[in-house]
């Protein structure tokens, strides 16, 4: 995936990422804090609270806090904090996203890529979504399979 550093998600991805869309069997912990690279938590009322006062455009706190849990299970956890913790101080989504650039994709994430690439250039649409690969989370990745 290296051509990924240069690419920016789709609205859809982050929508899928982030907000929820896709994962019908949403599952994981409530209120479970991500470790940051420090070693500090992430609390997802902070998070939400944070963008908030940033008045990111299209951002809505309740939402977000009524997805925090099928957002935390969806999310791989290699990237969890690292996004959420960057999130937390500006709108600029893409910013964060690119800084997850460098974690390798699973198996499943490897295998979604692939199809998702040859799916869309088949089509003859672009594969910003593909690229989210790297941060789905196994489980999420079966329901945007579908």
């Amino acid at each position: 995936m290296s051509t990924s550093t240069g690419q920016t998600l789709s609205a859809f991805a982050w929508f899928a990422i982030l907000g929820c869309g896709v994962a019908a069997g949403c599952g994981g912990d409530d209120n479970v804090a991500a470790s940051t690279t420090s070693g500090a938590a992430v609390d997802w009322s902070e998070y939400c609270d944070d963008r908030a006062a940033l008045q990111c455009s299209k951002f809505d706190a309740f939402m977000c806090m009524e997805h925090e849990t099928c957002a935390r299970a969806l999310i791989r956890d290699e990237v969890e904090a690292q996004i959420l913790e960057c999130l937390r101080g500006t709108c600029l989504w893409e910013s964060c996203l690119a800084k997850t650039s460098d974690v390798p994709l699973s198996n499943a994430g490897e295998a979604f890529f692939d199809a998702c690439v040859e799916r869309v250039s088949a089509c003859g649409l672009g594969n910003d979504t593909c690229y989210a690969s790297n941060l789905i989370a196994d489980a999420g990745i079966g329901e945007l399979s579908a």
